[in-house]
């Protein structure tokens, strides 16, 4: 009878898991470049990838993968995760989380923040940020080349000297274009996305 009921609730475990739909916005085993609000020195600020979902959902947790940048210890910086509405553009936030410190094998890897409580999510279009809400160390996001399919400007919000002040969400490639960026490097940004693991019931 212990037995039955023993795997009667490792199988309940499973299928509980199973049900979980993880969704990511980049292409596997492609070359993984870097992004980081504080390039040219200590900065708060996030990135913003777009999500669109067809129904409701219950989100669980959201992931961004850690860039191990030679020159830093990223071990001595902390994150903050977000979620915002979004209608053509970013609109209201919905969520904000604390500060959260990157461990050291998540360098390399994945920084994954579970929620306590799921949130209820509506169908619609969201925007998920990832960055500083004030300076809190070094930290680089993996990017890589975005998936085929999924579809997001390369949004940000931090301040850059003589285009914003960071108060606002704005589109990096535009930005890019105005500071004289490359063609080449506009290439690799225009198919380039922060990379972004998104799960949920």
């Amino acid at each position: 009878m212990r037995l039955q009921f023993a795997c009667m609730l490792v199988l309940g475990l499973t299928l509980k898991i199973q049900a979980q739909t993880i969704i990511t916005n980049f292409q596997e085993n492609q070359t993984i470049y870097w992004c980081s609000v504080s390039v040219d020195g200590p900065c708060p600020g996030f990135f913003g990838q777009e999500f669109s979902f067809e129904k409701s959902i219950k989100l669980k947790s959201i992931s961004v993968f850690i860039f191990d940048h030679p020159k830093h210890d990223e071990t001595n910086a902390s994150v903050n995760f977000s979620i915002w509405n979004f209608n053509d553009k970013p609109t209201t936030e919905i969520f904000r989380s604390e500060a959260i410190n990157i461990a050291k094998e998540e360098v390399n890897g994945w920084k994954t923040f579970v929620f306590k409580d799921s949130i209820n999510i509506n169908a619609g279009s969201y925007l998920i940020g990832i960055g500083q809400s004030q300076i809190q160390g070094f930290v680089a996001f993996g990017s890589g080349y975005a998936k085929q399919d999924y579809k997001s400007k390369n949004w940000g919000m931090m301040p850059i000297e003589g285009f914003t002040d960071g108060t606002e969400w704005f589109d990096l490639i535009e930005i890019a274009k105005k500071m004289g960026i490359s063609e080449d490097d506009l290439k690799n940004s225009e198919s380039g996305a922060v990379m972004m693991k998104i799960a949920y019931d």
